[in-house]
């Protein structure tokens, strides 16, 4: 495996390379380079991009992500090569998805019915689902049906220009340049489920205007609140958002906003008689003798 800078645009005439290695030898000419272990790559990356390569022996092997049959052709995102997830509910377009927590071969969608930019949704999901695994987007329009797999070309687990209107309530309201957070609440099982979408907390979103403005949020908050903010993302415009690869959790504890620690410190206790009832952060309960 190799990682090799661009140091030009390809152009229309199928890519080789011919390297010098470490110890002076060189590769047996000029070396077909290959995407998704077929079609030659041409004028699919730019210059001063970085791509990794892997030699098979007859090809160099790059970036099994790209695909253009994505409805963003850039190479900004990565595709779950796997085909057997399925919706618990019917999937509409440009779905955001969770990790169902007990069922792998699940995803949960984010909306239930709605397939609109619309900010007056009621749909958006009350079900748990696992926080800590993949958040998927589902890049194009057809519908699928609840536990029908989904198709592989079209479930990203990262992807650039992710648009979320269809599942929350945020219309064309969201901060360009600012980063884009779940709103949790955490379960005493390590679950999550999304904040009741009617909440009008002070930190509720400033961007959603609908019936169900709780989930979404780009506003930090100040003070403890009980709820844990997973970041979702980073926004491109008011509408839109690059996924995050990866989703870091945080939570206001200790008068600062901080990485969420799973919930599991000791928030308060109390005394009856002798016996004591210690509560946890995630609101879980134990109690012990004197």
């Amino acid at each position: 495996m190799i990682a090799y800078k661009l140091p030009k645009a390809g152009n229309s005439s199928a890519a080789t390379l011919n390297l010098t290695l470490a110890d002076g030898t060189t590769t047996t000419g000029a070396i077909a380079v290959k995407r998704k272990g077929s079609g030659n790559t041409t004028t699919h990356y730019s210059a001063g991009e970085v791509i990794f390569m892997a030699y098979d022996g007859t090809y160099w092997q790059v970036n099994a992500d790209y695909d253009s049959n994505s409805n963003d052709t850039s190479t900004t995102y990565a595709r779950y090569n796997h085909g057997s997830f399925a919706p618990i509910t019917a999937l509409y377009r440009y779905e955001l998805l969770f990790s169902h927590p007990t069922d792998t071969s699940k995803v949960i969608p984010a909306n239930t019915t709605s397939n609109s930019t619309g900010t007056a949704k009621t749909t958006i999901t009350t079900e748990a689902f696992n926080p800590y695994d993949y958040i998927f987007y589902y890049s194009t329009t057809g519908t699928v049906n609840a536990n029908t797999n989904i198709g592989v070309s079209y479930l990203w687990y990262a992807y650039s220009l992710a648009d979320i209107r269809y599942s929350f309530n945020t219309g064309t309201t969201l901060t360009a340049n600012k980063d884009v957070y779940l709103v949790l609440q955490m379960q005493s099982d390590g679950t999550a489920k999304l904040r009741n979408p009617g909440a009008t907390d002070s930190n509720a979103s400033a961007q959603a205007t609908g019936a169900n403005a709780g989930p979404i949020t780009q506003i930090i908050p100040s003070s403890e609140d009980g709820f844990v903010y997973l970041k979702l993302g980073h926004a491109y415009d008011t509408y839109r958002i690059a996924l995050t690869w990866d989703h870091p959790m945080y939570w206001y504890k200790d008068s600062a906003f901080r990485p969420y620690t799973q919930g599991r410190g000791i928030s308060s206790i109390s005394r009856s008689g002798t016996t004591f009832t210690a509560t946890r952060d995630d609101g879980t309960t134990f109690t012990f003798d004197q």
